[in-house]
């Protein structure tokens, strides 16, 4: 027989169940968040190219749906750019393109068209798409998930943060340093874990609001100061920061880049080495910033 007492403790079993779904929908924004390596993507390479050679750096390039869509013209132009850089001509290529956002207006048609052509040249080994993994998401992941998976897979030193609508100067670097000479720096300086590269025709105001460059150099020849902020693409790292001090900072929320997080609470910090090191465990720490624009923002909304 049921009494009113187990009818009472079967009511509240089913009020705590709901609310921790409730809770658990507003704090996820109703999404599903699964943990790195959990994501189910489509999976594609380019063919060997016949280069024998140990690869120093990954580059990593996300691609989504925007709202000026995106092109194979622009991530063509962006990752030739990088295989400019003397030392990165043959280097390892990831690029996690993501699914369209649920309940958004990009046009299904035109994103199936630029995915349906990245595949194709990937799978050709088509320059600049050579020595590439290609991971298409079933489903709309974010780009915290994204990186996240791409960074899990990088299995060289170093990496090169990118997105597909960014140009970086490989030509002018190559002049002023290759990219293995760039790399024995790191490799000496413990400090230097992360490198960002300023952006082209940016109001020098933005640029000290963004970073705050520091008037002394950092203990390295190369030329760099230290930076108080951070920012997800343009940027060289040691894979062991990101792997190590990164990934276990990123939010959960899918719809928040990296930087959402990180560059407000290094700003919060400023200058506190306690902090940086206290509140991120050192993934607000060594950071580094090219004293010299090497980027170019295709789209024209960069902040930075």
């Amino acid at each position: 027989m049921v009494t009113p007492k187990i009818l009472l403790i079967a009511l509240g079993v089913i009020i705590v169940v709901f609310l921790g779904i409730l809770v658990g929908l507003i704090i996820n924004d109703g999404q599903k968040h699964p943990k790195w390596g959990s994501e189910t993507y489509q999976i594609y390479s380019s063919p060997p190219n016949g280069v024998n050679e140990s690869p120093r750096i990954t580059l990593v390039t996300l691609t989504s749906p925007s709202r000026f869509d995106p092109s194979m013209e622009h991530i063509s132009k962006s990752i030739r750019s990088l295989r400019r850089w003397k030392g990165l001509e043959n280097a390892p290529s990831i690029i996690v393109a993501d699914a369209i956002k649920p309940k958004t207006k990009y046009s299904k048609t035109k994103y199936a068209a630029y995915l349906a052509k990245l595949k194709e040249k990937v799978l050709r080994g088509e320059a600049p798409f050579h020595a590439t993994t290609l991971l298409l998401a079933n489903q709309w992941t974010g780009p915290n998930q994204n990186i996240g998976k791409a960074v899990s897979l990088v299995g060289t030193p170093y990496l090169y943060s990118n997105q597909h609508d960014l140009v970086f100067d490989g030509e002018k670097m190559s002049k002023l340093i290759s990219f293995d000479d760039f790399a024995k720096h790191m490799e000496k300086d413990s400090s230097l874990d992360y490198i960002v590269f300023r952006r082209q025709n940016v109001h020098p105001s933005v640029v000290e609001g963004w970073f705050e460059p520091t008037s002394s150099p950092a203990p390295s020849l190369l030329p760099i100061k230290r930076a108080y902020g951070w920012s997800d693409a343009d940027h060289v790292a040691k894979t062991s920061y990101w792997k190590i001090k990164m990934m276990p900072w990123l939010p959960t929320n899918p719809k928040l880049f990296p930087e959402d997080h990180l560059h407000p609470t290094i700003k919060a910090c400023r200058k506190d080495e306690t902090c940086l090191g206290s509140k991120l465990h050192g993934a607000g720490q060594n950071l580094y910033v090219w004293d010299e624009p090497m980027v170019v923002h295709l789209d024209g909304q960069s902040k930075l």
